[in-house]
């Protein structure tokens, strides 16, 4: 998927879809995620914009700009890297467990899955992890998105899933 109408999803889908994502297997049953709601428009923009150029700059400093496919979008004012989702579920993570990436994206997979399954378009967005994981970006995250347990600021960001 990767147009998406803007449409925020309402608070009971928005339940609905992080139950199942701490329904994931996690390593040594340590579920370390916090997961936090983003549907603030302006919000949403200043990460993507931020995003669009650490992405850029990240791929140039590992010399891979030649094989990344669609790497001119970045530069484009009207490019979203979100593809203009209504919504963002950020899934972050205490860094302290050594399979707490792994235990995230498993999460990030059980929610996209059950997205699906309720006829909802869904598109992990890897290219803004780094800005999601900017201090602060972090704390802009924790002022303005809906986090589901106090601490996600303490956390990571690892993925995130536009819907």
């Amino acid at each position: 998927m990767r147009n998406f109408t803007g449409e925020k999803l309402d608070e009971p889908t928005v339940r609905l879809l992080l139950a199942a994502a701490v329904r994931a297997p996690t390593a040594i049953h340590a579920e370390p995620w916090r997961f936090a709601t983003i549907q603030d428009a302006a919000l949403l923009k200043g990460l993507s914009d931020q995003a669009k150029v650490l992405f850029v700059a990240e791929v140039r400093r590992l010399h891979l700009d030649s094989g990344v496919r669609g790497l001119e979008a970045f530069n484009r004012q009207d490019f979203n890297v979100f593809y203009d989702a209504g919504t963002l579920i950020v899934i972050c993570a205490n860094l302290a467990s050594q399979f707490a990436q792994t235990d995230c994206w498993l999460a990030a997979e059980n929610l996209m899955l059950v997205a699906d399954t309720m006829g909802l378009g869904t598109c992990v967005i890897g290219s803004a992890v780094g800005t999601l994981k900017a201090p602060d970006m972090k704390a802009d995250i924790g002022r303005r998105g809906r986090s589901d347990r106090q601490g996600s600021q303490s956390h990571d960001c690892l993925a995130g899933a536009a819907l």
